[in-house]
């Protein structure tokens, strides 16, 4: 499973790492696959395994919410009030009701969580300066704190952090990601040239490893309630999409809102 895993990771991290540097149309396609895919796991695991109205609308919902960050046609209020509007009109046409109200709230904040938080990728590489190197750093710096997370929990692991919810996970490799980020985000800014204070550096290196981490444990809990270890089996040794974007989808927002009111602030 590990020789997979590395193949899998060899294969895939270049192939993103490309389709980011190509440029915005790219990088819109690559979230907004990304984006659907990753939400029709978590509609099985949610919802319904099987393919539902509900599983359609919301991937709509997700690449719309992606695609308006970089074609700028202002209808995220529409949009948002149509998915939570419309869905529940249409809803209460299915014969079967005994489920409307929970399959209607998963489904929303599939949306919100994956297609909304995502799209902010697409306005890092489109409005932020060096955008592109700012995604590449992204990518990488979660990486380096999954990695450290992992070799550091496997040498000197032995306090379980959540052991009901993720029982492999430890203080000890929470604290070895923690520093891997903000080893890996001061590293990224010499090789990048961003020209960011080591300070700041280290602060949003410690922030993404934080949140990326509570991604990755949020996920686990949704994934225990449904009863299995991971979100799909489309990468070998690396499980389903949701289980490669988890702690992706808030170490983005982090990296967005902190390049605009933390680092592009100051």
């Amino acid at each position: 499973m590990l020789r997979y895993r590395i193949l899998s990771a060899l294969i895939a991290g270049p192939l993103v790492l490309l389709l980011v540097w190509l440029g915005e149309g790219w990088t819109t396609a690559l979230v907004a696959l990304g984006a659907a895919l990753a939400l029709n796991e978590f509609h099985r695991l949610t919802v319904r395994r099987d393919a539902t109205l509900l599983l359609f609308l919301g991937i709509i919902a997700c690449v719309l919410l992606v695609v308006q960050a970089t074609v700028e046609m202002h209808f995220l209020g529409p949009l948002l009030a149509g998915a939570v509007v419309a869905t529940l009109m249409l809803l209460v046409l299915l014969p079967q009701k005994e489920r409307l109200l929970a399959d209607w709230g998963w489904t929303l904040a599939g949306v919100m969580l994956i297609g909304y938080s995502l799209s902010h990728a697409i306005l890092i590489r489109k409005v932020i300066p060096d955008g592109r190197e700012w995604l590449f750093s992204l990518v990488l710096l979660t990486f380096a704190v999954d990695t450290g997370a992992y070799a550091m929990g496997r040498l000197v692991g032995r306090r379980r952090m959540a052991p009901t919810i993720s029982p492999r996970k430890t203080w000890e490799g929470a604290a070895g990601g923690t520093m891997a980020g903000m080893g890996a985000a001061v590293a990224l800014d010499a090789v990048y040239g961003l020209g960011v204070s080591i300070p700041s550096m280290l602060v949003l290196g410690a922030l993404i490893a934080i949140f990326a981490q509570l991604g990755d444990l949020s996920l686990s809990v949704v994934k225990r309630a449904a009863g299995t270890k991971e979100s799909g089996a489309l990468i070998p040794g690396h499980g389903g999409i949701l289980d490669r974007v988890d702690s992706l989808i808030p170490a983005v927002l982090v990296l967005y809102y902190f390049l605009v009111y933390g680092i592009g602030a100051a």
